[in-house]
Protein backbone atom coordinates (compact mmCIF):
# COMPACT_ATOMS: atom_id res chain seq x y z
CA UNK A 1 0.00 0.00 0.00
CA UNK A 2 1.29 3.55 -0.91
CA UNK A 3 -0.33 6.60 0.57
CA UNK A 4 -0.57 9.56 -1.35
CA UNK A 5 1.65 12.35 -1.40
CA UNK A 6 0.68 14.96 0.80
CA UNK A 7 1.39 17.82 -2.12
CA UNK A 8 2.09 17.36 -5.50
CA UNK A 9 2.91 19.66 -7.62
CA UNK A 10 2.73 17.77 -10.91
CA UNK A 11 1.89 14.11 -12.57
CA UNK A 12 5.70 14.47 -13.72
CA UNK A 13 6.65 14.52 -10.19
CA UNK A 14 4.33 12.47 -8.54
CA UNK A 15 4.88 9.39 -10.69
CA UNK A 16 8.56 8.42 -9.76
CA UNK A 17 8.05 9.88 -5.87
CA UNK A 18 4.84 7.02 -5.47
CA UNK A 19 6.92 4.01 -7.26
CA UNK A 20 9.98 4.74 -5.13
CA UNK A 21 7.65 4.52 -2.34
CA UNK A 22 6.36 1.26 -3.68
CA UNK A 23 9.70 -0.03 -4.59
CA UNK A 24 11.06 0.88 -0.64
CA UNK A 25 8.29 -1.59 0.75
CA UNK A 26 9.13 -4.21 -2.08
CA UNK A 27 11.97 -4.29 -3.58
CA UNK A 28 12.27 -4.63 -7.63
CA UNK A 29 15.31 -4.64 -9.80
CA UNK A 30 17.02 -0.88 -10.43
CA UNK A 31 14.15 0.83 -12.01
CA UNK A 32 15.68 2.89 -14.78
CA UNK A 33 13.23 6.25 -14.84
CA UNK A 34 13.16 8.34 -18.32
CA UNK A 35 13.30 11.79 -18.12
CA UNK A 36 13.46 14.56 -20.90
CA UNK A 37 16.36 16.01 -22.46
CA UNK A 38 16.52 19.13 -20.22
CA UNK A 39 17.21 17.48 -17.12
CA UNK A 40 19.06 19.04 -14.17
CA UNK A 41 22.83 18.95 -13.64
CA UNK A 42 24.82 17.02 -13.17
CA UNK A 43 25.96 15.76 -15.98
CA UNK A 44 26.24 18.00 -18.65
CA UNK A 45 25.35 19.53 -21.47
CA UNK A 46 21.35 18.50 -21.02
CA UNK A 47 20.56 21.06 -18.35
CA UNK A 48 17.02 22.20 -19.41
CA UNK A 49 15.50 20.07 -16.40
CA UNK A 50 17.09 21.80 -13.48
CA UNK A 51 15.03 23.97 -10.40
CA UNK A 52 15.81 27.01 -12.42
CA UNK A 53 14.44 25.73 -15.78
CA UNK A 54 11.98 28.41 -17.50
CA UNK A 55 9.38 25.26 -18.27
CA UNK A 56 7.36 24.18 -15.75
CA UNK A 57 7.65 21.08 -17.54
CA UNK A 58 11.77 20.76 -16.76
CA UNK A 59 11.27 21.72 -13.72
CA UNK A 60 9.04 19.15 -12.70
CA UNK A 61 11.11 16.48 -14.04
CA UNK A 62 13.57 17.90 -12.18
CA UNK A 63 11.65 17.34 -9.23
CA UNK A 64 11.03 13.49 -10.17
CA UNK A 65 14.89 13.34 -10.90
CA UNK A 66 15.44 13.88 -7.11
CA UNK A 67 13.04 11.73 -5.75
CA UNK A 68 14.47 9.18 -7.51
CA UNK A 69 18.07 9.68 -6.51
CA UNK A 70 16.83 10.22 -2.81
CA UNK A 71 14.78 6.88 -2.75
CA UNK A 72 17.68 5.02 -1.30
CA UNK A 73 17.38 2.39 -4.41
CA UNK A 74 19.49 1.85 -7.25
CA UNK A 75 18.21 3.61 -10.16
CA UNK A 76 19.60 4.32 -13.55
CA UNK A 77 18.32 8.20 -15.12
CA UNK A 78 17.72 8.40 -19.17
CA UNK A 79 17.04 11.78 -20.61
CA UNK A 80 15.68 11.17 -24.40
CA UNK A 81 15.63 14.14 -27.20
CA UNK A 82 12.81 14.03 -29.13
CA UNK A 83 11.50 10.29 -30.19
CA UNK A 84 10.77 8.80 -33.02
CA UNK A 85 8.69 5.71 -34.08
CA UNK A 86 5.70 4.05 -35.77
CA UNK A 87 2.84 5.91 -33.98
CA UNK A 88 4.45 8.83 -32.87
CA UNK A 89 3.09 12.18 -32.43
CA UNK A 90 5.74 14.58 -34.07
CA UNK A 91 6.69 12.90 -37.27
CA UNK A 92 3.48 11.80 -37.87
CA UNK A 93 2.15 15.04 -37.07
CA UNK A 94 3.78 16.73 -39.75
CA UNK A 95 3.78 14.32 -41.94
CA UNK A 96 -0.13 14.40 -41.69
CA UNK A 97 -0.39 17.97 -42.10
CA UNK A 98 1.85 18.04 -45.19
CA UNK A 99 -0.74 15.60 -46.54
CA UNK A 100 -3.02 18.07 -46.95
CA UNK A 101 -1.95 21.56 -46.05
CA UNK A 102 0.20 23.37 -48.61
CA UNK A 103 2.27 25.39 -45.67
CA UNK A 104 3.33 23.56 -42.23
CA UNK A 105 3.65 25.77 -39.13
CA UNK A 106 6.84 26.27 -37.13
CA UNK A 107 6.90 28.65 -34.03
CA UNK A 108 9.81 30.61 -33.27
CA UNK A 109 12.88 31.20 -35.79
CA UNK A 110 12.95 27.23 -36.12
CA UNK A 111 16.54 26.98 -34.93
CA UNK A 112 16.29 25.03 -31.76
CA UNK A 113 18.81 22.37 -32.45
CA UNK A 114 17.55 18.35 -31.96
CA UNK A 115 18.59 15.01 -31.71
CA UNK A 116 16.01 12.87 -32.38
CA UNK A 117 16.33 9.17 -31.40
CA UNK A 118 14.91 5.96 -32.58
CA UNK A 119 11.95 4.50 -29.80
CA UNK A 120 13.40 0.92 -30.21
CA UNK A 121 16.78 2.39 -29.07
CA UNK A 122 15.50 3.75 -26.10
CA UNK A 123 13.30 0.47 -25.30
CA UNK A 124 16.71 -1.38 -25.66
CA UNK A 125 18.31 0.52 -23.19
CA UNK A 126 15.39 1.04 -20.88
CA UNK A 127 15.40 -2.83 -21.20
CA UNK A 128 19.05 -3.54 -20.63
CA UNK A 129 19.34 -1.50 -18.29
CA UNK A 130 17.41 -4.14 -15.67
CA UNK A 131 20.21 -6.37 -16.03
CA UNK A 132 23.26 -3.97 -16.50
CA UNK A 133 24.62 -3.00 -12.96
CA UNK A 134 27.61 -0.65 -14.36
CA UNK A 135 24.45 1.33 -15.27
CA UNK A 136 23.07 1.84 -11.51
CA UNK A 137 23.75 5.77 -10.16
CA UNK A 138 24.38 6.85 -13.94
CA UNK A 139 22.28 9.27 -15.62
CA UNK A 140 22.37 9.03 -19.92
CA UNK A 141 21.08 11.05 -22.79
CA UNK A 142 19.76 8.96 -25.70
CA UNK A 143 19.69 10.79 -28.49
CA UNK A 144 20.59 9.88 -32.28
CA UNK A 145 23.74 10.49 -34.26
CA UNK A 146 22.18 13.73 -35.87
CA UNK A 147 21.59 17.10 -34.48
CA UNK A 148 19.52 19.02 -36.20
CA UNK A 149 17.48 22.35 -36.48
CA UNK A 150 13.99 22.23 -36.15
CA UNK A 151 13.93 23.47 -39.13
CA UNK A 152 15.99 20.80 -40.85
CA UNK A 153 13.95 18.25 -38.71
CA UNK A 154 10.33 19.91 -40.81
CA UNK A 155 12.76 19.61 -44.16
CA UNK A 156 14.12 16.19 -44.13
CA UNK A 157 9.94 14.77 -42.85
CA UNK A 158 8.94 16.46 -45.86
CA UNK A 159 11.95 14.73 -48.10
CA UNK A 160 11.32 11.28 -46.61
CA UNK A 161 7.70 11.84 -47.81
CA UNK A 162 8.74 13.46 -51.40
CA UNK A 163 6.25 16.39 -50.52
CA UNK A 164 7.42 20.05 -51.37
CA UNK A 165 5.92 22.44 -48.85
CA UNK A 166 6.47 26.41 -47.34
CA UNK A 167 7.69 26.21 -43.86
CA UNK A 168 5.16 29.48 -42.20
CA UNK A 169 7.25 30.66 -39.33
CA UNK A 170 4.84 32.15 -36.44
CA UNK A 171 6.97 34.96 -34.76
CA UNK A 172 6.67 34.02 -30.11
CA UNK A 173 4.88 36.81 -29.05
CA UNK A 174 2.04 35.97 -31.63
CA UNK A 175 1.81 32.13 -31.15
CA UNK A 176 2.87 32.73 -26.90
CA UNK A 177 -0.96 34.93 -27.22
CA UNK A 178 -2.49 32.36 -29.61
CA UNK A 179 -1.67 29.33 -27.30
CA UNK A 180 -2.66 31.49 -24.26
CA UNK A 181 -6.25 31.89 -25.90
CA UNK A 182 -5.88 28.01 -26.39
CA UNK A 183 -5.32 27.08 -22.90
CA UNK A 184 -8.73 29.34 -21.98
CA UNK A 185 -10.77 28.35 -24.70
CA UNK A 186 -10.32 24.33 -24.76
CA UNK A 187 -10.63 23.38 -21.00
CA UNK A 188 -13.60 25.46 -20.60
CA UNK A 189 -15.29 25.09 -23.82
CA UNK A 190 -14.05 21.64 -25.23
CA UNK A 191 -13.52 20.14 -21.96
CA UNK A 192 -9.79 19.03 -22.94
CA UNK A 193 -6.31 20.38 -22.68
CA UNK A 194 -5.05 22.69 -25.77
CA UNK A 195 -2.85 20.75 -28.21
CA UNK A 196 -0.72 23.85 -27.68
CA UNK A 197 0.91 25.57 -24.75
CA UNK A 198 3.13 28.38 -23.68
CA UNK A 199 5.40 25.88 -21.89
CA UNK A 200 5.89 24.39 -24.77
CA UNK A 201 6.62 27.24 -26.49
CA UNK A 202 9.37 27.78 -23.74
CA UNK A 203 10.45 24.51 -24.33
CA UNK A 204 10.68 24.71 -28.27
CA UNK A 205 13.07 27.52 -27.79
CA UNK A 206 15.83 25.87 -26.17
CA UNK A 207 18.17 22.99 -27.51
CA UNK A 208 17.51 19.62 -26.59
CA UNK A 209 21.03 17.92 -27.83
CA UNK A 210 22.79 15.32 -25.91
CA UNK A 211 26.06 12.92 -26.24
CA UNK A 212 24.83 9.75 -27.19
CA UNK A 213 27.66 7.26 -26.72
CA UNK A 214 27.93 6.32 -23.52
CA UNK A 215 24.75 5.02 -23.77
CA UNK A 216 25.14 3.28 -27.24
CA UNK A 217 28.51 1.79 -25.16
CA UNK A 218 26.79 0.59 -22.24
CA UNK A 219 23.65 -1.25 -24.33
CA UNK A 220 25.46 -1.93 -27.34
CA UNK A 221 23.85 -0.15 -30.10
CA UNK A 222 24.90 2.09 -32.93
CA UNK A 223 22.36 5.32 -32.64
CA UNK A 224 20.20 5.60 -35.95
CA UNK A 225 20.53 8.64 -38.02
CA UNK A 226 16.86 10.93 -38.34
CA UNK A 227 17.00 10.71 -41.81
CA UNK A 228 17.46 6.95 -42.26
CA UNK A 229 14.87 5.99 -39.56
CA UNK A 230 12.37 7.87 -40.36
CA UNK A 231 12.07 6.60 -44.45
CA UNK A 232 10.70 3.31 -43.65
CA UNK A 233 7.68 4.96 -40.97
CA UNK A 234 6.35 7.51 -44.06
CA UNK A 235 7.23 5.41 -46.89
Amino acid sequence: YVSAPTRVTSPSSAAPMTNAALAEESPPPPPPWGSPMGAPPPPPPLDENRPDAVARYHRTKWAAEESVRASGLDWTLFRPSLVFGPGDHFVGLFARISRGSPVLPVMGDGQALLQPVAVDEVARCFVGALAEPRSIGRTFDLCGSERLSFDAVIDAILAATGRRRMKLHIPLPIARLQAAVMESVFPRVLRRPSPLNRDQLLMLSEDNVGDPVPASQMFRYRPTGFRAGIRPLLA
